[in-house]
């Protein structure tokens, strides 16, 4: 039975018509089960923003569906670049002040290194966030397409076939962050800041210039107007530090429940 109080059945060997009242069984209340995967369903159609992209409260994050397929599995992003206890905006620093490369004291290599290891240093932050419940984390605008292990693919970028700078073995270019930043232009999904993009981008002219993409707040994407590193056609070079939001993508296992909430930005579902 679904309802307190209705009869139900005990059928036995002994006796075949014993009745008993269900709240004699259980007197609590009788939640029903509500699997994630079947409400987290994002609609490019939608009217309202929850229609187009349902609200989720996972580990203190108010977040909304990305996908929901069989290629992308079930994926959810911050509503937001992540902010710390005290509203203020958490950024990460690329470049040549990059506090994550050390044992690097040449500040050019190490603005080169930073470029590199970006893709990975976007990810391994949104994992900080991911908690106990979900699968995987990424940085938005990495590889967004699962591995054959089910996962997130990380970083794939080989190392790049022009010269290489300063002796120093540099990455491709690549264009991973497509899917996002489409998916997140047609839910609606803005942010009130500049957000890296986990994804490189190359511009060779009389210059080579390594940026890091980013989005602006209408989602448009941005690779200018300053590289982590440029060389110039006489050798010369130059490096800067830059530091923008982030926002963490969150892969939820299939069988995960809704525990309340109805979707919307005051009443958002709550993962159990």
């Amino acid at each position: 039975t679904t309802k307190e109080g209705e009869e139900t059945k005990l059928i036995s060997k002994e006796d075949s018509n014993i009745k008993i009242d269900l709240s004699e069984i259980y007197s609590g209340e009788i939640k029903k089960v509500v699997l994630a995967k079947d409400v987290l369903i994002p609609n490019e159609n939608g009217a309202t923003a929850e229609e187009k992209s349902p609200y989720i409260l996972y580990n203190n994050l108010l977040c909304r569906v990305l996908y929901n397929d069989q290629e992308h599995g079930l994926q959810i992003v911050s509503n937001d670049n992540i902010r710390n206890e005290y509203g203020e905006e958490e950024k990460i620093m690329l470049g040549a002040e990059d506090p994550t490369i050390v044992n690097v004291s040449n500040e050019g290599k190490k603005a080169l290194q930073s470029y590199n290891c970006a893709v990975d240093t976007l990810n391994n932050k949104a994992k900080a966030y991911m908690g106990t419940k979900v699968i995987d984390a990424r940085s938005i605008g990495s590889v967004a397409i699962l591995g054959k292990d089910g996962k997130f693919q990380g970083d794939i970028s080989k190392n790049a076939e022009y010269t290489n700078l300063e002796n120093y073995e540099v990455k491709e270019e690549d264009t991973n962050y497509i899917e996002d930043q489409n998916q997140i232009k047609i839910l609606k999904l803005n942010a009130t800041d500049y957000t890296w993009l986990a994804s490189r981008c190359v511009i060779f002219s009389q210059e080579t210039d390594l940026y890091v993409r980013y989005l602006d707040v209408h989602n448009n994407v941005r690779d200018y107007p300053d590289s982590l590193y440029s060389r110039g056609a006489h050798l010369n070079y130059g490096y800067r530090s830059i530091e923008y939001g982030f926002r963490p993508v969150f892969l939820l296992p299939s069988d995960i429940l809704i525990s309340s909430g109805e979707g919307s930005l005051d009443k958002p579902y709550v993962i159990e």
